[in-house]
């Protein structure tokens, strides 16, 4: 359920903004309206966490035998931090170092191995020596007694002029003398190369400091958002204050509070115009699917419905027949229970895959799936399991599958209206969702008729009705608003009447779509039962063969399993996010509540 949510003021002394934040940042169950702040002290945490994930985020893994420092304190973070990005600043240098000297060494390879400091002692004679870089037309003309060619190429002519003063500068491209030479260039590389290499091993040695990092990081950002706090407080000459949003249950804990410390506590209902953050709790049961929501980063509007119970259910439904395979089914329970063995609490994701997969093994169960094999469906035991309109080896069961998910899509999208119904009664405008509600039984008959069989699910007479007083209900009563003449609420339903037959065809295709159930569930049977046909094809070749079929068998079927795992997030999702979310009018636009806190430890 969603939790309600006060809207609280709190007053307080100036002089003791910093200790009395500090007090309610500890009791924790204010949730801050307030405009993040900008002071020298922000900037410089913000520069301290910048230098800190630098370091962190440049270390490995720690490697067997590593040192793993405790955490003494932000100093001791700070000090290691500063450590590790010198090592970074110096391998930076070298890198850059060599980098310049490479392209330096492939600037003049074309001049040789040469010591430029013998060029230099030539120009303190008197005697200047200049490289020029030639091309053909220019070198085939070119005749001077003081110039000679070093070298000719493809990549030009290098042309060594001898200078006395007064001589004229020819136009040729001139090579300027690096500063060593290519042999002092290389040993200089070879240098910088060894000394990176040691910079790499003392880099790799802190590997374990990551841990301490990590937890210097955490400090920075509670620190951050405390300042943030501070200097983004209301003042008033010796007063300061600020606003926010505590949950119902915890409002007596932030007076009693207020009251110890001299605060002045105003609490009040929320505005109709204001939007409280959201703060959605539920049961230990329905809490496991959270992890969707927060995978998706979702979060219903504070006075949406949460819909966590219906996502639950459905979602394994969904999960179910679109892995559609017991035998995978069974490989992620395995998958989960070795996970669940290795940690010591297992979080919610591990408890919501535990029920998915055991969703798949039902599904194929009755189904008869087992990796697709045949001869896995053929065993007794497990044969009767199955219920034999929905078997996978019975050639009528498709269409069977897909009555059964247009009978799911039905009742998904029913619940949404009557929902709608019970939040918006008594006013007219529920009647407008009885209207929607009655529609989608009556399209529910239309898509058997056009999807699956004419003759076998002919249109009964009442589903027309339904259709059409459906229809005239959305007319009626869709546009009725809280002291709105009648009158003119119709009015706005006729001139909406193009808008509101669009979104009825909107939901005739909204309840074919949940032939996907049908259709993802076929194509998983469908590739496995490829995977195995070439298989047993390579077994007959012999021993190599047997071997090349275990591969393709492990090969195919886990990709297999990875691609079902994404129809699941595609499809499964989808149904749940879009068409159920739809028909319930959820927009998703909340933001969750996220009290002024201390932060959690690890």
């Amino acid at each position: 359920m969603i939790v309600k949510m006060k809207k609280v003021s709190l007053v307080l002394l100036k002089a003791k903004k910093e200790q009395e934040l500090r007090r309610l940042k500890k009791l924790g169950v204010v949730h801050l309206e307030i405009e993040k702040g900008s002071s020298e002290g922000i900037a410089a945490l913000e520069d301290l966490k910048s230098q800190v994930e630098r370091a962190y985020f440049s270390l490995e893994k720690p490697r067997k035998g590593d040192e793993i420092p405790a955490y003494n304190g932000l100093d001791d973070a700070l000090s290691k931090s500063k450590e590790i990005n010198d090592i970074l600043d110096w391998m930076t240098l070298l890198k850059d170092e060599n980098l310049g000297l490479a392209k330096e060494l492939d600037r003049v390879s074309m001049l040789g191995d040469f010591d430029p400091s013998e060029v230099r002692y030539l120009s303190e004679k008197g005697f200047v020596l200049r490289l020029y870089l030639l091309n053909k037309e220019e070198a085939a003309g070119y005749s001077n007694s003081r110039g000679f060619f070093v070298s000719r190429g493809k990549t030009g002519n290098v042309l060594a002029l001898i200078s006395v003063p007064g001589d004229e500068e020819p136009s040729f491209s001139r090579i300027e003398l690096p500063e060593m030479s290519p042999a002092q260039m290389r040993e200089k590389m070879e240098s910088n190369r060894k000394s990176l290499e040691e910079l790499k091993e003392k880099h790799a040695a802190c590997a374990g400091s990551a841990a301490l990092l990590k937890e210097a990081i955490g400090h920075l950002e509670d620190e951050l958002a405390f300042e943030g706090v501070r200097v983004g407080m209301g003042e008033e000459e010796s007063l300061a204050y600020l606003t926010g949003w505590t949950p119902e249950d915890r409002v007596e804990e932030l007076k009693q509070e207020a009251a110890r410390s001299g605060w002045a506590c105003l609490v009040k209902e929320a505005e109709s115009d204001e939007e409280p953050p959201t703060l959605v709790k539920n049961n230990r049961v329905i809490r496991i699917i959270a992890p969707i929501f927060d995978f998706l980063g979702t979060v219903p509007g504070y006075r949406e419905y949460d819909v966590s119970f219906y996502f639950l259910v459905f979602f394994t439904l969904f999960v179910g027949m679109i892995i559609g395979d017991a035998g995978y089914g069974a490989i992620l329970f395995l998958g989960a229970l070795l996970v669940s063995i290795k940690i010591k609490k297992v979080p919610d994701a591990l408890k919501l895959l535990y029920v998915l997969s055991l969703a798949a093994v039902g599904w194929g169960a009755i189904t008869g799936t087992w990796f697709a094999s045949e001869s896995l469906m053929e065993i007794p035991a497990l044969q009767a399991l199955v219920i034999e309109p929905l078997a996978t080896l019975n050639p009528e069961s498709g269409k069977t599958v897909m009555y059964v998910s247009f009978i799911i899509g039905l009742i998904h999208i029913s619940i949404a209206h009557l929902k709608n119904i019970v939040k918006k009664l008594p006013r007219l405008v529920a009647l407008a969702d009885l209207g929607w509600l009655a529609m989608v039984i009556g399209l529910f008959f239309l898509v058997l008729n056009l999807v699956l069989d004419a003759e076998k699910y002919p249109m009964p007479p009442f589903a027309t009705y339904l259709i059409g007083g459906g229809f005239a209900f959305l007319i009626l009563f869709g546009q009725q608003e809280k002291g709105q003449n009648f009158f003119v609420g119709i009015l706005k339903g006729v001139a909406g009447l193009l808008t509101t037959f669009l979104d009825c065809i909107s939901c005739f295709g909204d309840i074919i779509s949940y032939i996907r159930l049908y259709a993802v569930g076929l194509a998983t049977v469908a590739i496995s039962q490829t995977f195995n046909g070439m298989a047993a094809g390579m077994v007959e070749t012999g021993a190599v063969g047997i071997i090349l079929a275990v591969l393709v068998l492990t090969l195919g079927h886990t990709l297999n399993v990875v691609m079902a795992i994404l129809s699941v997030v595609v499809h499964g999702v989808r149904l749940n996010m879009l068409e159920f979310s739809g028909h319930l009018g959820m927009q998703w636009t909340g933001y969750g509540y996220q009290p002024f806190r201390e932060r959690d430890k690890k």
